[in-house]
């Protein structure tokens, strides 16, 4: 299928992060999007300023087989929506086009090359980072990106031009699974989500699965303390706060984010990120280091 073809779009869990940025993508096409959520947050009421319909009650049968078209309309729903939701039963029984969040993702993303952040933490970081950096860039990106962007207010960016899109590599539910990524990030694999993988074993697997989805023509971006947890492709660079890393920073001022960043050909001095911490400096360096493959 192709994810452009419907001309309604309704999200059953639209104020989640990773749902708004979607709910954004479709608005920004100009098609018709509405959603349901349980909860008015600050988020939601961004949405509805930016001119996209939303309720926070479970509509019945009717009003949804009135509004919203079968054959026209393509259902995004979030697995943090529970099974019993009225509106969610009545779109599976009539058999409505039903798509996760990361389906849909996913299938967006096959018309890109896909910058995608994974780990048990820093993705938000990374892939807000990294996004920044080439939207401020002649090459632009689009991104689809797990928080609000101070420098932006958003969490979608768009360009018309721009062959890149940046997304989170979530691996709840094992959504990044869905993605086949140009460069891959991966920034940890701390033991999360015991509910989907029950122990470290199962976790590393799907994160091996995650790598061999990479492109062939792709590079994977390593934390370099995760190197012998996998079986690598040919191209993998490493990153970290360390000379034994492909690309490595050295950490200046803490306090005020000042640090240097070495490439195998390059050296510059005196970056400021701007936020303080090791693990941000860090998480820069994965950032740069996608922009010099």
């Amino acid at each position: 299928m192709r994810p452009n073809d419907y001309t309604y779009y309704y999200f059953i869990g639209i104020g989640g992060i990773g749902m708004s940025a979607l709910a954004r993508h479709f608005h920004h096409l100009e098609k018709i999007v509405n959603g349901y959520d349980k909860t008015e947050t600050p988020l939601t009421g961004k949405l509805q300023t930016e001119g996209i319909k939303i309720h926070f009650e479970e509509k019945d049968a009717q009003f949804l087989k009135n509004n919203f078209p079968k054959d026209k309309t393509l259902v995004i729903y979030t697995p943090a929506i529970p099974k019993e939701n009225k509106e969610l039963l009545f779109f599976r029984t009539e058999n409505y086009t039903l798509l996760k969040r990361a389906e849909i993702l996913g299938l967006i993303c096959k018309d890109y090359q896909n910058i995608a952040v994974a780990g048990s933490h820093g993705k938000t970081t990374i892939s807000t980072l990294t996004a920044h950096l080439l939207a401020q860039s002649p090459v632009g990106c689009n991104a689809f990106l797990g928080g609000i962007s101070n420098n932006y207010n958003t969490n979608y960016l768009y360009s018309k031009t721009s062959p890149f899109v940046v997304t989170e590599a979530d691996e709840y539910d094992r959504s990044f699974l869905q993605l086949d990524p140009y460069i891959e990030i991966i920034t940890a694999t701390d033991l999360d989500h015991l509910d989907i993988y029950h122990d470290e074993a199962t976790l590393l697997a799907n994160f091996q699965q995650f790598i061999n989805k990479l492109k062939p023509e792709g590079t994977l971006i390593l934390n370099h303390k995760l190197k012998n947890k996998f079986s690598l492709p040919e191209k993998t660079v490493t990153y970290g706060l360390t000379p034994a890393a492909d690309f490595w920073s050295e950490i200046v001022d803490y306090q005020n984010g000042i640090f240097s960043f070495h490439t195998p050909t390059k050296n510059f001095y005196n970056l400021q990120l701007g936020i303080p911490g090791d693990y941000n400096i860090e998480n820069a360096t994965a950032a740069l280091t996608a922009l010099f493959l």
